[in-house]
């Protein structure tokens, strides 16, 4: 039964916390798509994986694919 009332609170103090962070929580979990593309495309841009105009077609792309 104390399990329940523990889990109750928890459950009530999560929801005060997350209305009065105006943050929602599938938004601040998940990013698009594009953005994670943009992401991966810099990293291997930034780690010498890909060259600057192979960079800039991709990127070009992902702008008008996306």
């Amino acid at each position: 039964m104390m399990l329940f009332w523990i889990g109750l609170i928890a459950l009530v103090v999560w929801l005060v916390a997350r209305a009065f962070t105006g943050q929602d929580l599938r938004s601040s979990l998940e990013r698009s798509g594009l953005e994670r593309a943009h992401e991966v495309l810099a990293e291997r841009y930034a780690s010498g994986e890909i060259s600057t105009d192979e960079y800039r077609d991709r990127l070009d792309h992902l702008h008008h694919t996306g």
